[in-house]
């Protein structure tokens, strides 16, 4: 299967780390899903691009949280107590709204639909009754957490003005790279740059990820000493403080960046020749892949 270029080469964390762990699904995802949007695209494109759309549950209840958050602190700023209501509100408005999404089938019609990993995999009459209650009671638990937490309140008070309003993904360039990354609650607070990022479940990969959303944000290397980072993560408010140097950072997408050229074609198009599969070596892996349906057939 021989798949054309990309408009643009760019690299992100999650590609980055999508090609260490599976070098199949990483063209399934960036070059053999290419097309796929297109209702008169072949059954196969179309099929790769309905998986590489797969979102496990945890990702789908970070993004609800991130995306209202942002929306909360872009108001007119409000007290705490409200801003906590209107928290809880606005979350569980989107979930139950993309629920009914997953449970009409509406992704066989449209793929940006909601379609969750646990659900299109699993088996049996009420998977997505079990699945999506199980993500309701996790999704409330984290906003109790976020809510009544110290980092809520630090996030409200500060006026609307001192937030900086990124897009959502952002890209800039490092080295002649161009880079995908998602930016974290961004504001300027007595000369520094403070950033928080929220994540769902706690994971030790951390601190590349938050010195992207840093580099995003600031852009100046000269200004590095003048930024602050916070990781939270929801499910238990575990937090990390710092972030990977700007020079680390670079060194890794320079590095990273130029092994997943090697395994490109001088005009940008991809092989599936050389993105050999990786069961053999992290079977433990296939199992929670979004494409072991390619894979196991």
């Amino acid at each position: 299967m021989q798949q054309p270029a990309e408009t643009e080469f760019s690299w992100s964390w999650r590609r980055s780390q999508l090609l260490e762990k599976c070098r199949r699904a990483y063209f399934l995802r960036y070059y053999a899903a290419s097309g796929g949007w297109d209702r008169y695209s072949n059954d196969s494109t179309r099929h790769i691009y309905i998986l590489k759309q797969l979102k496990p549950a945890d990702v789908w209840l970070e993004n609800l949280l991130r995306d209202s958050v942002k929306e909360i602190l872009a108001r007119q700023q409000e007290s705490v107590p409200k801003a906590s209501a209107r928290l809880k509100s606005q979350v569980m408005k989107k979930f139950y709204r993309e629920a009914n999404e997953l449970r009409r089938f509406e992704w066989q019609h449209d793929p940006k639909r909601l379609n969750l990993t646990e659900c299109y995999y699993a088996h049996g009459p009420n998977v997505t009754a079990e699945v999506m209650d199980q993500a309701e009671n996790d999704l409330l638990k984290c906003i109790e957490n976020l809510a009544g937490g110290e980092i809520w309140e630090e996030l409200v008070k500060p006026p609307v003005i001192a937030w900086k309003n990124l897009p959502d993904p952002v890209q800039f360039y490092l080295s002649g790279v161009k880079v995908w990354t998602r930016p974290g609650l961004t504001r300027l607070d007595q000369g520094k740059l403070k950033i928080v990022n929220l994540k769902f479940r706690e994971s030790s990969e951390y601190l590349i990820p938050a010195s992207l959303a840093v580099m995003a944000a600031c852009r100046n290397p000269a200004n590095e000493n003048r930024c602050e980072s916070r990781t939270v993560f929801l499910e238990n408010m575990e937090t990390r403080e710092g972030f990977a140097s700007f020079a680390e950072t670079e060194q890794l997408v320079i590095k990273s960046a130029a092994e997943m050229l090697t395994h490109i074609n001088p005009d940008g198009s991809a092989s599936e020749l050389d993105f050999p599969q990786c069961r053999e070596e992290f079977g433990g892996a296939c199992l929670s892949c979004e494409f072991r349906q390619i894979c196991f057939p």
